[in-house]
């Protein structure tokens, strides 16, 4: 199986979060590459052959990530067929939710709350999970694809209404 890794992780990391029954024969990790809980982690791209490929059709990738299907092989997916979709969605979490709820003790929640609105009732317990520490820093995460895509558009948090 090729890899091709555009993420921060080791390859050896990378090929340990992909499934064993797996027959792909290229995987891309983007930069926004992490485990998840579904089969195939987050931010990969799987070029297979395999019959019951289905099974790794579940993916938790979401946030305006389009997925191009395309019966071209790996090598012939230029970055002028990926310019019509988008790539990668988002920074991607460098911890998972349990460990984030940790390193959110010492984290400043009164600061954040001063530039992003929230309501009233959403207390800063419900927002250990998702703080600006679990995820990686854009700027690093955009000089990895650098090439591959273009930035066209970068928006900011106004609000955050929770899990609703």
């Amino acid at each position: 199986m090729r890899v091709t890794n555009l993420s921060s992780e080791p390859e050896g990391v990378l090929r340990s979060w992909l499934p064993h029954n797996l027959d792909a024969e290229h995987v891309v990790f983007l930069p926004d590459a992490c485990p998840s809980k579904s089969p195939l982690p987050t931010g990969t791209v799987v070029y297979t052959r395999q019959e019951n490929w289905r099974q790794f059709a579940l993916s938790d990738c979401g946030c305006g990530m389009r997925l191009l299907k395309s019966s071209l092989g790996g090598d012939y997916l230029t970055s002028e067929i990926w310019d019509t979709c988008s790539m990668s969605h988002g920074t991607g979490r460098t911890m998972s939710r349990s460990d984030a709820k940790s390193a959110a003790i010492d984290y400043d929640f009164q600061s954040m709350r001063k530039a992003v609105l929230f309501p009233s009732f959403l207390s800063n317990a419900s927002l250990t999970t998702e703080g600006p520490f679990a995820y990686r820093n854009l700027e690093d995460c955009l000089s990895l694809i650098h090439g591959y895509s273009k930035e066209v558009k970068r928006f900011s948090v106004v609000a955050y209404a929770g899990h609703l």
